[in-house]
């Protein structure tokens, strides 16, 4: 019953139109943290790229993409873990709610604003729960965001171990905080790319890797 149920649902279940007017990854991703200088910490400009170790303040990561002046960019963090994206099943669009496929901040803060939301939705849970001593801008990523490490997933990777971090995994799935239905919400494999047909691994209960993701 379960398979017929994800069937139905995911009919449709191929990648939306994004909305008319939103922006593509590179523009969506330049700045925008909102951890006032990550802890008050003076900053020294440095120009990033791809699979560079980033700590500023009290914030640790790995750069996975960065802009043409490397100024500005996507860090995710040092270690990962695992849980369902909501344990109910029920459409926040519905709600009157909008998710982005290449704005992972934008949807959790949506999502951060439902009621009991860190007993509902524990993949979020697990991103905010980096939040702490005056951070506030960490969070589930969204497809497109993801889709920018693919290029450099060798080299972050090599990061992470040096660092003695949880590499990247290249077989399991990752959830995203784009939602594509009551009962279903979009993963990532970092070997693929998002998984927007993939109907066995779309539905929102099932445990799939986390990543939290902030911007610089």
């Amino acid at each position: 019953m379960l398979v017929s149920a994800l069937t139905l649902m995911a009919v449709s279940c191929t990648k939306p139109d994004v909305p008319s007017g939103e922006d593509t990854p590179p523009v969506d991703n330049t700045g925008g943290n909102e951890d006032n200088d990550d802890n008050n910490e003076e900053q020294t400009p440095k120009v990033y790229k791809a699979g560079d170790f980033y700590k500023v303040g009290i914030t640790e990561g790995v750069v996975i993409w960065a802009d043409e002046a490397g100024e500005h960019g996507l860090v995710i963090s040092l270690d990962e873990g695992v849980a369902a994206w909501s344990t109910e099943s029920r459409m926040l669009t519905n709600q009157g709610g909008e998710f982005s496929l290449s704005n992972g901040q934008a949807n959790s803060k949506y999502v951060k604003q439902q009621e009991n939301w860190k007993e509902l939705y524990p993949a979020f849970a697990w991103c905010d729960s980096k939040n702490a001593l005056g951070l506030s801008s960490w969070y589930l990523p969204a497809p497109e965001e993801l889709e920018l490490a693919l290029p450099a997933v060798e080299a972050i990777n090599k990061t992470l171990k040096e660092q003695g971090a949880t590499e990247l995994s290249l077989e399991g799935k990752y959830w995203t905080s784009y939602e594509a239905g009551a009962a279903l919400a979009y993963p990532f494999s970092f070997r693929s790319g998002p998984l927007y047909e993939d109907i066995y691994d779309l539905d929102k209960n099932l445990e799939h890797l986390v990543r939290a993701m902030r911007k610089f």
